[in-house]
């Protein structure tokens, strides 16, 4: 593969794991009723949960993460809604959409709609047997990519079904399985195109088997056992894989001083194809938040398998640490902080010209350290209005690629 091909792009780490099960997706039927119940917004029998943002919207001095960098203003401006029908006290029927727009002043290739949209049924039979479906759509134009760094398209689409069995004291265990496609816009660069449709365009279909005890009120302690098969549009790849994977965890209450999620375990993906690399070994999701009085802390990590579009690496490891902090000046004002650390390491060798124009074997490995720090205003209850810097740091040891990126942005939120 030539230096050209390989180094216009560097690995982005802010999606790592997204091959692994999830683990900790399961709600209680009794604990769904209260939360949608107790919703703020409701229309005759509709409860409704509004979330309202205008994100990223400010100056970037490197779109595209090229050493000429193209510089500009843009925004996104995205909606959302979350619609519950609780039908009698067994069933319980949602729909959520969030359309989005995002606006570049002169890059205009990079403007355009995305929509997300799922819609499910959760059923409860004898008090104890729940059944549950959902379809969903994703459209996403991301302004840095999970593996290039420049902006990308690719749509997800799914169908879900379980099965579960909880008891009075909310334990619960069941099955579900999940089918998805993955289908990704090729990137254009000039006079080349990367061909991300041929190297990712798959399905996959997951079989999870899940147990949840509630260790004490609204904490959870979850065990998942999963087994995925991968089938790439382009057999001839060699890219078709299956993986089976354990995993346990704790689910800290959504409530209350603590939040999130710390989950760990094993994951063995095998490709099918004698040719190709796999994977096996230690992989993490974790995610905890914690407010007491003025101070916010965020801390989290995760640690796990992706595939590639490289046609010699097939798959990288991502490793991501980040945290955060929010210090409540006021009742109004916040400032905030954070720090997020990656890491990618690709199992495959790259070809690279050394210092006396010589062809050198490398095992390629990228690192990323984002930064911002900004402050936000509370305009009016939940609403607020925030400021923030943003510096990104991108290095590999394929020589000469490294890159930066520094912008100012503005944010909406409805979640102060």
């Amino acid at each position: 593969m030539t230096k050209p091909r390989v180094g216009l792009f560097l690995a982005v780490f802010l999606a790592v794991c997204a091959g692994t099960v999830s683990a900790q997706n399961y709600r209680n039927f009794e604990d769904d009723w209260t939360r949608i119940k107790a919703a703020s917004l409701s229309v005759g029998p509709f409860r409704i949960f509004p979330l309202f943002q205008i994100k990223n919207v400010g100056f970037s001095n490197n779109v595209y993460f090229e050493e000429r960098p193209v510089q500009d203003f843009r925004g996104t401006l995205s909606p959302e809604a979350t619609v519950y029908l609780p039908l009698r006290t067994n069933a319980i029927f949602y729909i959520r959409e969030n359309p989005e727009y995002t606006y570049y002043v002169k890059e205009k290739r990079q403007r355009g709609f995305t929509n997300s949209a799922n819609a499910g049924l959760k059923l409860r039979f004898f008090q104890r047997v729940v059944l549950w479906g959902e379809v969903f759509h994703g459209e996403y134009r991301e302004p840095v990519s999970f593996e290039l760094a420049r902006p990308t398209r690719n749509v997800q689409d799914s169908q879900s079904l379980g099965v579960f069995f909880e008891t009075a004291r909310k334990t619960a265990i069941g099955v579900s399985w999940k089918s998805a496609r993955y289908a990704y816009d090729d990137i254009q660069l000039g006079t080349e195109v990367v061909a991300l449709a041929n190297a990712l365009n798959r399905e996959e279909r997951t079989v999870s088997f899940e147990f949840y005890y509630q260790a004490w009120p609204g904490a959870f302690v979850f065990t998942n056992a999963g087994f995925s098969e991968y089938r790439f549009d382009q057999a001839a790849l060699g890219r078709d894989s299956r993986s089976a994977e354990l995993a346990a965890g704790l689910r800290f209450p959504i409530l209350g001083k603590i939040q999130g999620t710390v989950s760990a375990g094993y994951r063995k993906l095998t490709p099918l194809s004698p040719g190709k690399r796999g994977f096996s070994g230690f992989y993490g999701d974790t995610e905890l938040s914690y407010r007491s009085g003025k101070i916010g802390v965020l801390l989290g990590f995760s640690r796990g398998d992706n595939f590639s579009y490289l046609e010699t690496s097939f798959l990288y490891l991502g490793t991501r640490v980040f945290g955060g902090v929010s210090y409540h000046l006021t009742r109004f004002l916040r400032l905030d902080y954070n720090i997020d650390l990656g890491s990618a390491d690709y199992p495959g060798s790259v070809s690279t010209a050394g210092a006396s124009w010589d062809v050198a074997e490398i095992q390629r490995r990228d690192s990323q350290v984002g930064q911002s720090v900004g402050f936000t205003l509370r305009l009016y209850k939940t609403f607020g209005l925030g400021v923030a810097y943003n510096s990104s740091r991108w290095t590999s040891n394929l020589p000469g690629w490294d890159r930066r990126r520094d912008s100012l942005g503005l944010n909406l939120t409805t979640q102060f």
